[in-house]
């Protein structure tokens, strides 16, 4: 019920208040709302009320309206602060809605406004969002670059310790031999002068992961076993992966194999919680290999493939929403070219008005000023449509080695496939994934890791054909569709790339490291027209060359297609 004292309340103390009680009393902040829906606003007041209606609506799961709610936020009024509260508030329900593109785009438009707001406390907020949607991403760079720009603007709180989080986190995936443990435990004492404990413990976490990059598997352990009880009393399920996950690593490192199953059983108990995470797809690998240490080959090859097709979900949502990532930053460019293109226009109308009423002398000059103008927006309508295409060219291939990645190579086979059944022409696949890569990354660092897919396609380009799609559909592994191309003749081709890799010179990564790969060869009158298929039958080929020891060639037989084909 409506109190009586708030009968006589201003329309401002109503919204103040809302505003204190949206996040800890939704009860009192609809009383707030129907209240205010009976009084006068003025447009900055209605602007605020239907942004506080959006959020009680989100609230309360009432996704759509909150939707329609916030856009009509947008359009009423001319506070900055709102408009900047309700483009974050669409990024993060666009989210929870699975519309990524959506959200990014909604995203980027909130990073704009931040410089523009008023109110101090809310500047950090749509940077703190974009920290964790880019490190969810695994777009790295944009992590640094972002935390580092948020530390230097002298923010403090919760902001400062989350910003310290990502910096070290994404300091350990680019450069990890750069990290200082002092580094990290000066973030985490910052966390807990803030009463920050979960930021906390997810950077006690990455004390673990630095103690495993250097080997010393005892230290690790006894980091993550000293604050597993308060992760275990948290419960949220994210930090507990991580930490099970690691804490096995290690017991799998010194070879404890009891304990380290004992992790993973932990794990897989919550395994409905974290569904196809990270954690997830390495918890199948930890004990594919757990189960191969201990001599029980069938056990080991099972979590073998839920491990591949863990990774291959996994990696699938990850490449989707990296593209929609890019086309959104592309369509939030190509808005602000319009913009500036709409505004020079205006300047010209405004010119024209203005040289109207000067004499009929200076018409020559008008007539010059207006090529020039012409010539600048053609220049600008040309840099439009090239970065267009340049961010066309980055959804469609992958970032680092340059050739099709999963999504477009996905999208351009399938369509390859429909004609090659129309008119019934046999084509080739080959699956093939680098031997013991996830060690090199663990040993010498993520940069050397590049430094090899970057090398192996390099070397293996010049063999394949311009009508072939070489594409990488994972962390290293790699996919090549051959077009009215034979089995046989792509499994010759599979053994030419085999050997061109296994000679691969990697003295200039600066390591010691000798590379081979795994692969697996199927075609059309094996495996059908579907790519599912292909690629299912040619997993099951390339995982027979892994358990013959690796550095081999598979060919699919039909006949038996879990364990009977012989290596060529």
């Amino acid at each position: 019920m409506v109190t009586p004292a708030f009968a006589s309340t201003p329309a401002a103390t109503l919204l103040e208040q809302a505003e204190q009680t949206k996040t800890t009393d939704p009860a009192a902040l609809k009383s707030l709302l129907q209240q205010l829906g009976k009084m006068p606003l003025d447009a900055n007041q209605q602007q605020q009320y239907v942004f506080l209606q959006g959020f009680h609506s989100q609230y309360v799961g009432e996704h759509d309206k909150a939707q329609n709610l916030y856009l009509q936020a947008l359009s009423i009024g001319d506070s900055v602060d709102i408009d900047y509260k309700a483009l974050v508030s669409l990024s993060n329900l666009m989210t929870v809605k699975q519309n990524m593109t959506a959200a990014f785009s909604y995203l980027f438009e909130a990073l704009a406004l931040a410089d523009k707001v008023s109110e101090p406390a809310l500047k950090p907020l749509a940077k703190i969002n974009a920290l964790a949607t880019y490190m969810s991403l695994k777009l790295y760079q944009e992590t640094l670059t972002l935390s580092q720009e948020l530390l230097t603007a002298d923010i403090r709180g919760r902001y400062h310790c989350a910003a310290l989080f990502y910096r070290d986190y994404s300091m350990q995936e680019l450069e990890p031999a750069k990290v200082s443990l002092e580094t990290l435990q000066s973030s985490i004492d910052y966390c807990h002068s803030q009463n920050d404990a979960l930021t906390g413990l997810f950077g006690q976490a990455l004390i673990a992961r630095y103690y495993l990059y250097h080997q010393d598997y005892q230290q690790a352990q006894q980091v993550l076993n000293q604050h597993l009880s308060a992760v275990q009393n948290i419960g949220f399920a994210h930090l507990l992966g991580h930490y099970y996950v690691l804490l096995s690593r290690a017991q799998l490192a010194l070879n404890d194999y009891a304990a380290a199953n004992q992790s993973l059983e932990q794990l897989f108990a919550i395994e409905h919680k974290l569904s196809s995470s990270e954690p997830m797809v390495e918890a199948y690998l930890l004990k594919a290999q757990l189960e191969e240490a201990s001599g029980r080959a069938q056990n080991a090859l099972r979590f073998y493939k839920d491990y591949m097709e863990a990774d291959k979900l996994y990696k699938n949502t990850l490449s989707l929403q990296q593209t929609s990532y890019h086309l959104a930053k592309n369509e939030i460019l190509n808005k602000n070219q319009q913009i500036a293109l709409l505004e020079k226009n205006n300047t010209l109308l405004t010119l024209q008005k203005d040289l109207a009423d000067v004499e009929n002398s200076n018409k020559q000059l008008l007539i010059a000023l207006l090529v020039t103008v012409l010539i600048f927006l053609s220049y600008f309508a040309f840099r439009a449509f090239q970065n267009t295409r340049l961010y066309r060219s980055l959804a469609e291939n992958d970032s680092l080695v340059s050739i099709s990645n999963r999504y477009h190579f996905t999208k351009k086979v399938s369509a390859l496939l429909e004609r090659s059944k129309h008119q019934q022409q046999q084509d080739a696949f080959i699956i093939f994934d680098l031997d013991w890569f996830k060690q090199v990354n663990d040993q010498y660092g993520h940069l050397t890791g590049d430094w090899i897919l970057k090398t192996v396609v390099e070397h293996c380009r010049p063999f394949i054909r311009n009508i072939d799609t070489f594409g990488r559909i994972g962390g290293e592994e790699f996919a090549v569709f051959l077009p009215a191309c034979s089995a046989d003749k792509a499994a010759l081709l599979a053994e030419i790339l085999r050997d061109v890799i296994e000679k691969i010179d990697c003295s200039g990564s600066g390591h010691p490291i000798k590379t081979s790969a795994s692969f697996g060869v199927t075609a059309t009158d094996r495996s059908g027209y579907e790519l599912r298929q292909l690629f299912r039958d040619a997993d099951i080929a390339l995982y027979l060359s892994k358990n013959q020891g690796r550095n081999k060639v598979t060919l699919f037989e039909v006949k038996d297609s879990k364990s009977s084909q012989a290596p060529l």
